[in-house]
């Protein structure tokens, strides 16, 4: 208890200086303007000298800082949870008006981004660009802890809490706590039991979009995902991930009977019924 006492104090100490650096400059810089001193040489100087010297609001929480006062509030709300703004269509709420925007295509079922490689069109530039590394294979955001390579970066940064082992979302009806707000989000629909994603062809209704985007291949025969090294193609990237193991020699299923080693847990459960049957007493 007492650590942890010591490194808020640090903590606060270190925010207190950044503010007070913060203050200090500001101070400085209205001095040398209103007195009219080489207010723009001096103000260049500073600049060079101190290249955040212009971000003069600082975030109390984690010392970061900004150019104007909007970006700072906007920053805070990533320590609060706050999501002022809301959907009128469905209710979700956002915590930037960007995020409100992009999300209000998604009603209009405009798509005006179109790729130029497959024809696929999409609601926003982002998911654009984000599918384009789909055809050239690029994965420019790399682990620097482990090598691993991404194409996207918000993979990246979901990765990274693999290595950290930190689960800051936490569900308020079990308190189970998840590295991802999207598997926290996923776990909700547990305790609310609420099915919204329903499939066009026959009515049947998911809980999560990706159960409902496996469920339409059923439909529609497509394999969208395929193995690299033997080109082998799965309708479910779960699936694809099961195989993997095949070519990685991963066994992390174990019989607790014989203690035998399996790549899929479907096998091993398969295994188990020989051993069920050899208990059973012979008539």
């Amino acid at each position: 208890m007492r650590q942890g006492t010591e490194a808020d104090s640090k903590n606060l100490a270190h925010n207190l200086h950044l503010l007070s650096k913060s203050m200090a400059y500001d101070m400085k810089f209205d001095r040398q303007y209103s007195s009219g001193d080489d207010s723009f040489g001096s103000s260049y100087r500073t600049k060079k000298k101190f290249p955040n010297a212009n971000k003069r609001f600082v975030c109390m929480e984690c010392g970061k800082s900004f150019v104007q006062k909007q970006h700072l509030i906007s920053h805070t709300r990533t320590h609060t949870g706050e999501r002022p703004y809301q959907c009128k269509e469905c209710g979700k709420t956002f915590s930037q008006t960007v995020h409100l925007k992009n999300h209000q295509t998604t009603h209009t079922q405009l798509k005006p981004f179109s790729c130029s490689e497959c024809g696929k069109c999409f609601a926003q530039n982002i998911h654009l660009k984000n599918h384009l590394s789909t055809h050239t294979g690029e994965k420019p955001y790399g682990c620097n802890l482990c090598g691993k390579t991404f194409a996207q970066n918000v993979h990246l940064k979901n990765h990274l809490s693999t290595h950290t082992g930190e689960k800051p979302f936490r569900c308020t009806e079990c308190g189970k706590t998840f590295s991802q707000n999207i598997h926290l989000k996923n776990h909700l629909s547990t305790h609310t039991h609420e099915k919204p994603y329903g499939c066009t062809e026959c009515g049947r209704t998911f809980a999560q979009n990706i159960h409902l985007k496996n469920h339409l291949a059923t439909h529609t025969g497509e394999k969208p995902y395929g193995c690299q090294e033997c080109g082998k193609h799965f309708a479910r990237s779960g699936q694809l991930k099961e195989h993997m193991k095949l070519h990685l020699g991963l066994k992390p299923f174990t019989c607790v009977e014989c203690g035998k080693k399996f790549s899929q847990n479907i096998h091993m459960k398969n295994h188990l019924a020989t051993h069920a049957s050899q208990k059973k007493p012979k008539e």
